[in-house]
């Protein structure tokens, strides 16, 4: 069964590991959610996400996401 995952940043790692390894485990990459429209809007083209969201809670409470996937910078994952 695909897994629909929702990717919560569009750091470094979503873009250059996250997104790709998804897409190779035969899950599907659903909803992007970041601080910059711009940037979400970017990574959502990219990557072809059937969603993009600007609001946390609406993306929190869509019943399609399976698995969320927070990206952090390394600094805060001490």
């Amino acid at each position: 069964m695909a897994l629909n995952w929702a990717i919560i940043s569009t750091g470094f790692i979503p873009h250059h590991a996250i997104a790709r390894s998804v897409k190779r485990i035969g899950s599907q990459l659903y909803s992007i959610h970041g601080r910059n429209p711009n940037l979400v809007k970017q990574f959502h083209s990219q990557y072809g996400f059937p969603t993009l969201s600007m609001d946390l809670a609406d993306l929190l409470s869509d019943p399609n996401v399976d698995v969320g996937y927070i990206g952090l910078p390394g600094l805060r994952t001490h």
